[in-house]
């Protein structure tokens, strides 16, 4: 799907949700050799370090890719410094300098 700005983001993705370990890392490097390029994750599914390893290992330029990871509830209560923390623990666990979509996971009131 082409945005206004001239980015796209690929209509058909694959959800990590249940995946752990392993399975995660295998999971992700097979979906993007099969022509898959949306990653979800998420910090609250726990595999966003398995996520970027299976990334890496595809094979695949990261540019080619569309990753969306979303700030844990939990974290989004603790004010913007924890938020941005957060964020910085992704990039580094994702193996990756920037993260495409980043999604509040559950909107919380009264929070930074």
């Amino acid at each position: 799907m082409k945005l206004n700005n001239g980015y796209e983001i690929p209509q058909i993705g694959v959800s990590t949700w249940t995946l752990r370990g392993e399975t995660a890392r295998e999971n992700v490097r097979l979906a993007l050799e099969a022509g898959f390029r949306h990653i979800d994750t998420a910090q609250g599914y726990e595999n966003e370090a398995e996520v970027g390893q299976g990334i890496a290992e595809s094979g695949v330029a990261r540019n080619e890719i569309f990753v969306t990871t979303k700030v844990n509830t939990g974290i989004m209560r603790m004010g913007r410094q924890a938020v941005a923390d957060s964020i910085d623990e992704s990039l580094t666990k994702l193996k990756t300098d920037y993260i495409d979509l980043l999604l509040i996971h559950w909107p919380v009131k009264d929070s930074a």
